[in-house]
């Protein structure tokens, strides 16, 4: 489960920006910071305000943020004078402390994409499985921590699309659902026509509780498509999670029951040992379907959890946090 918060930071070094003298560099949990000159200094207190929170401009301390009358606004990458920045910082409120959390305080919350209303359909009864939300954690928080340089490892594509979960009950009924909501198989949904199309109600049948997780990408679903003309979707598996035993399959494991199913998988771009440069490059790299690629995930060869966080790691590239056209919420 991924982890969001707002924290209160002791900022680290604080240098000048190579472009503009009113403007300096710092980082915040792995990640590039620009801020104005002057506004703190290394060891301040500062709170922490991430890529893709939301947050209410009615807040007193959020109030600068507020354009063209949006309550709403949610905090995007940029790049500010020729440096990309991710987040930024407000001073810390009397009393607070290294550690805290102030999510709840100053009412921010974490961005979630919103399915659009073309997609959304009927909602259906969840399963009785255990079947959680599907979420990773980024390898600018933890990568440091929960990788050794050199380790084996594998690194696959992060399609931008829609995520979708799939899972076979014991009495034989197939449940399709979105990121956070089961669908209806009744064929609107792209969830219920992808299971169609790839025959999953069979297919998963032969495994009974496990959980199938996948992107349904390409016609309607979001901005960037990978050359999918008018009405045509593909769904592409990542992770398949074992409801019975409460874990995730190692990778190996569930490559080979997906190709057992002859069911599509996520591009595999690098199979060897931890190569931070390289994981940096294959992330900023095209998609193997052309155009922009979201990122990477990085993962070890065998399944693990550290410091009660799941070694399977997102890598976001900077060109998709700053493409034009990509999803907006206000």
């Amino acid at each position: 489960m991924s982890t969001f918060s707002v924290p209160v930071v002791r900022l680290g070094p604080v240098s000048r920006h190579p472009n503009a003298d009113t403007l300096s560099l710092t980082e915040v949990r792995g990640c590039p910071v620009v801020l104005r000159t002057g506004s703190f200094a290394e060891g301040d207190l500062a709170v922490y305000v991430p890529v893709d929170a939301v947050v209410d401009t009615t807040v007193p301390e959020l109030a600068f943020l507020a354009t063209d009358g949006k309550v709403s606004v949610r905090i995007r990458a940029k790049r500010l004078r020729g440096t990309f920045s991710m987040g930024l910082l407000i001073p810390a409120p009397d009393g607070a402390q290294e550690g805290d959390d102030l999510a709840r305080r100053l009412r921010i919350a974490k961005w979630e994409e919103p399915e659009p209303v073309s997609m959304a359909g009927e909602q259906a009864k969840a399963p009785s499985l255990l079947v959680p939300t599907y979420e990773l954690e980024a390898w600018r928080h933890y990568g440091s921590l929960l990788f050794d340089a050199g380790e084996p490892v594998i690194v696959t594509e992060k399609l931008h699309g829609t995520n979708g979960r799939f899972v076979v009950d014991a009495a034989g009924n197939l449940h399709v659902g979105s990121h956070r909501t089961w669908k209806q198989l009744d064929g609107t949904t792209v969830w219920a026509r992808v299971a169609e199309q790839y025959g999953l109600r069979e297919k998963l049948a032969r495994h009974p509780g496990l959980v199938f997780y996948g992107e349904v990408y390409g016609s309607g679903v979001q901005d960037l498509t990978y050359g999918h003309g008018a009405g045509r979707l593909s769904l592409a598996f990542f992770d398949v999670f074992d409801s019975k035993t409460g874990d995730y399959l190692s990778h190996g494991v569930a490559e080979a029951l997906l190709d057992e199913l002859s069911l599509p998988t996520v591009p595999v771009l690098y199979r060897g040992l931890l190569d931070v440069a390289l994981l940096s490059r294959l992330a900023e790299e095209d998609s193997v379907h052309g155009g922009i690629r979201e990122g990477v995930v990085v993962r070890p060869v065998v399944e693990r959890v550290s410091m009660a966080v799941r070694c399977a790691l997102k890598v976001v590239s900077e060109r998709y946090l700053l493409r034009k056209g990509g999803t907006e919420h206000h």
